[in-house]
């Protein structure tokens, strides 16, 4: 294939990409302003400038969950448009097999999915995370927050009349025991009320159970417990989806962040699969091409562009619905989440050739 030719092919299904993709954000920044009003509505503390902000914060992680849907539109409206101007039979006549014509679309399909991983998703990352803090602020002031670094954990708890600020230096690995424990506890209005020191702590039983304590505030001298009990609404399996959302978190981040959980014997189930998904996306957006490939070359007789667009619709549709149920097998621990995260891409890619050798080849 000439570079000419396949420059073309490259800049008509760019053209379309870009397109779809611009149509789909200004859609969806329009739904999630008027979600957000409707969430609003009972706050006079969130203003319509909260509410764009927000909703411009929220954005990119849509158009990430969107971008396979725009690659497929794009693919579908380059190819069909091609094959109505004959362009595809001139170019097949010339000796130019429907691989080498495909080729410029899948190079660009990989190459947008790679960026997707490597420029767009540490965006996604920042962005939901910021958004996960308005919501916080504005929607639930009482949400737990909890942080996990090599230095430690930090986390927000609440009881019915107190706050809780706790701090572990070390988690016992392969156990549900947290030590050198540290705990600042407030009123509600958030006034200090006093430190707890503590050699151990483990969360029970909708209790924070200390060992070897010592207590003190602003107007109390030291006082030593041998064990000092707190009561908590936060569940061990609550305390695990605390954690910052998979997706808020960049993909080379992930790694590390799942070996310090498992080291501390919190389930990483869901950072697991995330990360096998975003690394799968290069391949899920060849997959759409694929797919598109399949409808564009062969139109059906009757029903023209609605007719082809719905069905490529039904085929994305369908290629979303597998991959969420193969993510909760793979969250739920049934699948291994490599499996969970790559079986429906390669599924719809051999399912996308083979329909394509088919229509084809017969």
């Amino acid at each position: 294939m000439s570079k000419t030719l396949f420059l073309y092919i490259s800049r008509r299904i760019l053209v379309w990409f870009f397109g779809f993709l611009a149509v789909a954000a200004m859609v969806v920044l329009l739904l999630e302003v008027l979600e957000l009003v409707r969430r609003a509505a009972s706050r006079a503390d969130v203003g319509l400038g909260t509410i764009v902000q927000m909703a411009l914060l929220h954005l990119p992680h849509i158009i990430d969950i969107a971008l396979p849907f725009a690659m497929l539109f794009a693919a579908l409206a380059a190819l069909s448009q091609l094959s109505r101007h004959h362009e595809l039979a001139v170019a097949r006549a010339a000796g130019l097999s429907i691989w080498q014509l495909l080729l410029p679309g899948l190079a660009v399909a990989f190459l947008i999915g790679v960026l997707k991983v490597v420029a767009f998703n540490p965006l996604v990352a920042v962005s939901l995370t910021m958004f996960e803090d308005f919501e916080a602020v504005y929607f639930d002031k009482k949400s737990s927050n909890t942080v996990f670094q090599e230095s430690g954990l930090w986390l927000k708890d609440y009881s019915e009349r107190y706050n809780f600020i706790v701090h572990a230096n070390k988690l016992v690995p392969g156990s549900r025991y947290l030590e050198e424990v540290t705990v600042f506890e407030m009123s509600d209005d958030g006034k200090f009320e006093k430190r707890i020191d503590a050699a151990r702590g483990v969360l029970k039983n909708g209790v924070w159970a200390f060992d070897d304590v010592s207590t003190v505030g602003p107007a109390q001298a030291a006082v030593q417990q041998p064990h000092l009990e707190l009561p908590t609404r936060l569940t061990w399996l609550k305390l695990e989806d605390s954690f910052a959302s998979p997706a808020s978190m960049p993909v080379w981040r992930l790694p590390a962040f799942i070996r310090l959980l498992e080291d501390a014997g919190f389930s990483a189930a869901a950072h697991r699969v995330q990360l096998h998904i975003a690394l799968a996306a290069p391949m899920a957006m060849v997959s759409m091409v694929l797919i598109a490939a399949g409808f564009a070359i062969r139109p059906p007789r009757r029903g023209g562009v609605l007719l082809l667009m719905t069905m490529a619709a039904i085929a994305g549709l369908g290629f979303h619905l597998l991959t969420q149920v193969f993510f909760r097998l793979g969250l739920s621990g049934q699948l291994p989440a490599a499996l969970s995260a790559w079986a429906p891409v390669a599924f719809v890619t051999m399912l996308g050739a083979a329909w394509l050798l088919y229509t084809e080849d017969g």
